[in-house]
C-alpha cells in the first residue's frame, strides 16, 4: 500500500483525496486489510474512469498472487526441492506419514488463508485432539513452514515474503530413554514374521534407523571392501556412513544375499531390495505393524524399534575400545552432542558407583562423624 492515509477526504466511492497532494486515490479492501494506490491525476471525472477500470480488472480476478497460491502449489515446491537436493529420506517421510495429515486438513485452501486465517492454530487442536505427540505436530509445522519459505524465497516467489507464517513450536518432552536388553530381544524376535526378522536384526546390530535399514538394497553390499554403505542421499541428517560386514553383521548379510538368490528362483524375477517382503521392498508401516504385534504378545507393548539405537549407542560407549569419533561413524551421528543423548545409562552403572563411594577409606568420608555431632547437639 502505497503512501499514508492520515487525513484523506472521500470524494466519491473508492475515491480519496488527501491534504498533501492535488491526485485522486483508489481505496479497495483486499484479505481483510484496506489498500489504495493513486490514480496520478486531480480530475473526478479521469479518476472515476481509472478507478472503474482498476476495480473491474481486480474484480475479475479476484485474487492477488499471494491469494491466488494454493496448498498444493506450496506442496509441490516442498516436494521439488527435496527432488533437486536429493533429500530422499525427507521426502520418504513426508510422503509415507506427515503428508496425509498436512493434505487432509490444508488441501483445497489457499496459502493466504492458511496464513492469516488462523488454520494453523485449528490444524494443531485437531490434531491434538486426534492424540498427535507435540513432537509429530512440531515436525509437520517445520514441514508447512518449509514449503512457506521456499514458495518464498528468490527462486520460486510465488508467495510474498510477510507470508511466511511465524509458528510457535510446543513443548516436546525429554528424548526418549530405553534400551532394548537381550531377554526382551530374544522374546520379541521369536514372535515377528519370518520375512520381518533379518531387518529387524539388521537395525539391532546396526542402530541404524530403520528407514535406513530398509531402504538398503543389493547393490549397497559392497563385498569386495566389505561394508554395508548408506549413501548420503538416503541419510536423514545427508551424511553417509557404512557398517563392516564383520560377526554377526557379516553372517545375516551374506545369508540375506543366499536367501534373495533363492527367493529369485522361486518368485521367477529379480529382488533388487536387501530386505524384502515377496520381492518387493518392506513399507516402514507393514514392518511396524508387525513390530507392534510382536512386543505385545511378548509382554512388551512399549519398546519401539528406534531403541535399538539407544541401545547400539549405550553398547559401544560400555565397549573399552571404540572411541567417540568412531561410535560416530558407525551410527551417522554429526555431533558427540548428539551420540550422548542416545546413551541410556543403566541402573547397575550407578549401583556400582554408589558401592565404589561406600568402599572409601574413613578419613575421606567426613560425613560418618555427622550422626555424632547431631547427638550431641540435642544433648546440649
Amino acid at each position: 500500500m502505497a503512501g499514508d492515509e492520515t487525513g484523506r477526504v472521500k470524494v466519491a466511492d473508492n475515491l480519496y483525496r488527501r491534504p498533501d497532494s492535488p491526485n485522486l486515490y483508489v481505496v479497495w479492501h483486499q484479505g481483510g486489510r484496506k489498500r489504495w494506490k493513486s490514480t496520478g491525476i486531480a480530475s473526478l471525472k479521469e479518476a472515476k474512469r481509472l478507478r472503474d477500470e482498476f476495480l473491474g480488472r481486480f474484480r475479475a480476478s479476484g485474487l492477488t498472487r499471494d491469494e491466488r497460491v494454493t496448498y498444493e502449489q506450496l506442496r509441490q515446491v516442498y516436494i521439488d526441492h527435496c527432488t533437486v537436493r536429493d533429500r530422499a529420506a525427507s521426502l520418504e517421510t513426508f510422503l509415507d506419514t506427515r503428508s496425509k495429515h498436512l493434505d487432509g486438513f490444508f488441501a483445497g485452501m489457499r496459502a493466504f488463508d492458511i496464513a492469516l486465517s488462523g488454520a494453523i492454530a485449528r490444524y494443531i487442536a485437531q490434531r491434538k485432539r486426534e492424540g498427535g505427540s507435540n513432537a509429530s505436530i512440531n515436525r509437520e509445522m517445520q514441514v508447512l513452514g518449509q514449503m512457506f519459505r521456499l514458495a518464498a524465497d528468490d527462486e520460486h516467489r510465488l508467495v510474498s515474503r510477510g507470508l511466511v507464517p511465524q509458528i510457535r513450536k510446543l513443548e516436546e518432552p525429554a528424548p526418549r530413554r530405553g534400551i532394548v536388553n537381550d531377554k526382551q530381544f530374544v522374546e520379541i524376535m521369536a514372535n515377528l514374521a519370518a520375512w520381518a526378522r533379518p531387518a529387524v536384526m539388521a537395525i539391532s546390530v546396526t542402530g541404524w534407523r530403520v528407514n535406513a535399514v530398509l531402504s538398503r538394497r543389493r547393490s549397497d553390499v559392497d563385498e569386495e571392501t566389505g561394508f554395508l554403505v548408506l549413501n548420503r542421499e538416503s541419510s536423514k541428517n545427508r551424511t553417509e556412513y557404512k557398517w563392516p560386514l564383520v560377526g554377526d553383521m557379516g553372517d545375516l548379510i551374506r545369508g540375506q544375499l543366499a536367501q534373495i538368490q533363492r527367493d529369485e528362483v522361486k518368485l521367477r524375477r529379480p529382488i533388487p531390495w536387501l530386505f524384502h517382503h515377496n520381492g518387493k521392498r518392506i513399507p516402514y508401516e507393514t514392518l511396524r505393524n508387525n513390530w507392534r504385534r510382536a512386543t505385545k504378545v511378548a509382554g512388551y507393548p512399549g519398546k519401539l524399534m528406534h531403541d535399538f539405537r539407544h541401545t547400539a549407542a549405550t553398547r559401544m560407549d560400555s565397549t573399552p575400545g571404540i572411541s567417540i569419533s568412531v561410535a560416530m561413524s558407525l551410527l551417522g551421528h554429526k555431533t558427540d552432542i548428539m551420540f550422548r543423548r542416545y546413551i541410556q545409562k543403566h541402573d547397575d552403572r550407578l549401583v556400582e558407583a554408589a558401592t565404589r563411594l561406600a568402599k572409601r577409606p574413613k578419613e575421606f568420608s567426613g560425613y560418618r562423624t555427622a550422626p555424632k555431632a547431631v547427638t550431641e547437639a540435642k544433648v546440649l
